[in-house]
């Protein structure tokens, strides 16, 4: 190991069946809370081949540049993974809408009116849902009182004031 380097081994969560998000070579930060918000980079150098049954995670090792010391044994620090992944729709979860044919949000169509678009969601956050679509990043939706939209009706932009309409915005996962 280089002067200055870190070895740190840190449980990931395994997603799916996708052995190629923790592969090696990928870029990895560490971020120390005393650090003023400076990350130490670094890469992955070993991925475990077995995914803990109980927990859903493997270990991934990676290899830090510590010449400043930052990460010290025994600290807490956050770790960072810079996975490649397929662009997807970031959406308010409240613009999704569910009926017999599916899952759908309402679009603000080119003549201001609601356009209703079929969505599969990929992946939930805690604030967000990431959507496959036929939307554009720049696209508006319904994002409150989606409920109570048809096909046709005419739609106002009240985003100041109520944050009803949202953009779409791309994002990776």
């Amino acid at each position: 190991r280089p002067v200055g380097a870190t070895s740190v081994w840190e449980s990931q969560r395994a997603l799916g069946n996708a052995p190629g998000r923790h592969a090696k070579g990928l870029e990895v930060a560490a971020y120390a809370p005393a650090s003023g918000g400076r990350p130490v980079k670094g890469s992955v150098r070993a991925v475990d081949s077995r995914i803990d049954p109980a927990t859903r995670t493997r270990r991934v090792e990676a290899i830090l540049a510590n010449e400043r010391h930052q990460l010290i044994p025994g600290a807490t620090f956050t770790i960072t993974l810079v996975a490649p992944g397929r662009s997807a729709i970031e959406a308010p979860g409240l613009a999704v809408q569910w009926d017999r044919a599916g899952s759908y949000v309402w679009k603000v169509g080119d003549n201001g009116a609601a356009v209703r678009t079929p969505v599969t969601i990929l992946q939930r956050n805690p604030d967000s849902v990431l959507l496959d679509a036929e939307l554009a990043p720049t696209d508006r939706i319904v994002a409150e009182g989606a409920d109570s939209v048809r096909e046709g009706t005419p739609l106002v932009d009240r985003s100041g004031e109520s944050a009803s309409t949202a953009a779409a915005s791309s994002s990776a996962f």
